[in-house]
């Protein structure tokens, strides 16, 4: 039974990438054609579509929040980094050099 509906599954991933392809390519080919014949009404019509496909902006931020938690954004800082910030980084620190050690 779990074969069946595994087949079936995949079925549908085939057929429904299938037409989105098609609306894909259908919907190109119609604005391709309307750029032909008339330009001016193609830049209107491509200004008045609406993007359904946004998602939200606190949805967006609550996904990357757990990523960035406690970390500055590109915006708020504005240079990498100081040498306070790498001093606190353990094992930032370069080893002694010494002319033994460079000899040996």
């Amino acid at each position: 039974m779990t074969d069946v509906l595994d087949l079936l599954k995949q079925r549908l991933a085939v057929l429904s990438n299938r037409l989105r392809r098609y609306r894909v390519s259908r919907l190109r080919r119609q604005q391709n054609q309307q750029f032909a014949v008339n330009q001016k009404q193609f830049y209107r019509d491509l200004e008045s579509q609406e993007v359904t496909n946004r998602e939200n902006n606190v949805e967006i931020q609550k996904c990357r929040k757990p990523k960035y938690d406690g970390r500055p954004g590109p915006a708020e800082t504005t240079t990498r980094g100081t040498q306070q910030q790498a001093k606190k980084i353990p094992g930032q620190q370069a080893p002694k050099t010494t002319k033994s050690t460079i000899c040996s």
